[in-house]
């Protein structure tokens, strides 16, 4: 009887080895996955950080380039590259370490582009990452007709009432005649409905939220004037659907002779 409850008690001692083993195994198993997991979460959340550089990067380049000579936002697909500190240009795509950069123009009008600057690396042989970023370039040099004579200050730019109205620009007839905006057009880089745009307490544009327009849509507004002499008057307030942080913005305004006057606000 003594041999047999050692037997008994070795059999279970063995297993209450292979019980804990496997526990082991189990929990060495699961911190490996983990791991590993996090060291994939990391590099991609890093890789990803240093796409949003490099196509921001390349927003700025375009924007520089375009301070240069606005005719040098020609359409079609761009790479770039650093000549004497000066940003131009060059091919059709450009090279960082594993990221490939491309430049994307595109007509909107005669004097304003849309930039699309886009990212795109290999993660894993089997998987291709990508980020793009969007902004819209305007002919600074703009100067006919009566839009030459509209003056507009966007210093004090900056988003208000839960980041959903754009404010604080200003504007003023510099002629010693009158300036009368007739259409607005305003693009941005979002979903986001534009439902309001209130000047000088005045509402030119005003419809429910679901009735905004969307980005790039010519607006009738009510004509709006700008007398001789009137002074500065104040843009109250452009009023989204949407949160605009992070957003960029391209006002376009048409007087009642045609001319254009194009502002960009980068908040």
């Amino acid at each position: 009887m003594l041999f047999f409850k050692n037997q008994t008690q070795k059999g279970q001692s063995l297993i209450e080895v292979l019980v804990a083993l496997g526990v082991f195994v189990v929990g060495v198993v699961a911190i490996g996955f983990l791991v590993i997991d996090a060291s994939i979460s990391f590099r991609q959340a890093n890789e990803r950080t240093q796409a949003i550089l490099l196509a921001k990067e390349g927003l700025e380049a375009s924007r520089s380039i375009r301070d240069a000579d606005f005719d040098n936002l020609t359409p079609g697909l761009h790479g770039i590259a650093l000549s004497d500190n000066k940003w131009l240009f060059l091919g059709s795509l450009d090279v960082q370490d594993q990221f490939t950069r491309i430049i994307n123009i595109t007509d909107v009008d005669a004097d304003i582009k849309k930039i699309e600057s886009t990212i795109s690396w290999q993660f894993t042989e089997a998987r291709q990452n990508s980020v793009s970023l969007i902004t819209y370039l305007t002919d600074w040099n703009q100067t006919q007709g009566k839009a030459g004579d509209l003056l507009v200050d966007i210093t004090s730019a900056t988003l208000s009432g839960d980041n959903k109205e754009l404010q604080g620009l200003t504007i003023e007839n510099s002629d010693n005649s009158d300036i009368v905006i007739d259409k607005m057009t305003v693009w941005w880089n979002n979903s986001s409905l534009l439902s309001r745009i209130r000047i000088d307490d005045i509402d030119v544009f005003n419809v429910s939220s679901s009735d905004g327009v969307s980005s790039g849509t010519e607006i009738d507004i009510t004509n709006f004037t700008l007398t001789q002499g009137s002074g500065i008057k104040n843009i109250n307030t452009l009023r989204f659907s949407e949160i605009m942080t992070g957003s960029d913005f391209t006002i376009k305004f048409i007087m009642t002779d045609n001319s254009t006057k194009y502002i960009l606000v980068c908040l």
